[in-house]
């Protein structure tokens, strides 16, 4: 069953404006006092490994708000994505001037296209290998929807067992909600 699932999600095929991004990021920082724990306390994510797992692809890393020094993509992983670009900038974004607006500006960036069961494995376990500390996953296993199934028992295990923060899609699918 896993050998041939595919994963999805609800930005496939999205047009993003990433001026728009920046500074919805740059407000919600504001409002949560993120920009507070960044610039005043240090908090810039130095030394922080964050692995983004993306169904649609990987960040383009010739976006100009995004450091291609702090983009490691997975060996083999090609086709920039928008939604895969936005999420990196949501930790990772700083502007042409060199200003940061962007969560943890200083993390390194660990980027997997997953579109099918057998490469998100071999996706987690490289950033496992690569010491990530935190994975996010814009993706989605639609056929399984809000249930506990056993790729959401391993993800759980890796959590446990590697002490590796996992944040994952939850409720993007707005038809699987009706």
């Amino acid at each position: 069953y896993y050998d041939n699932m595919t994963f999805s999600t609800s930005a496939q095929n999205e047009v993003y404006d990433f001026d728009r991004i920046r500074d919805a990021i740059v407000l919600a920082n504001s409002i949560t006092r993120a920009d507070y724990v960044r610039d005043t306390k240090g908090n810039t994510g130095t030394g922080v490994k964050i692995g983004i797992v993306e169904a649609v692809g990987i960040p383009d890393i010739s976006n100009e708000y995004l450091t291609s020094s702090s983009l490691i993509i997975r060996p083999g992983d090609t086709g920039s994505d928008d939604h895969a670009t936005a999420v990196a900038l949501i930790f990772a974004g700083k502007g042409p001037n060199g200003v940061s607006f962007g969560l943890v500006p200083n993390a390194q960036l660990y980027c997997a296209h997953t579109p099918k069961y057998s490469t998100f494995v071999e996706a987690i376990e490289w950033m496992i290998s690569s010491g990530v500390n935190v994975i996010n996953g814009s993706l989605e296993n639609a056929s399984n929807y809000g249930t506990y199934d056993n790729m959401s028992k391993w993800v759980d295990h890796i959590a446990a067992q590697h002490d590796i923060h996992c944040v994952f899609v939850s409720g993007n699918d707005p038809d699987a909600m009706n």
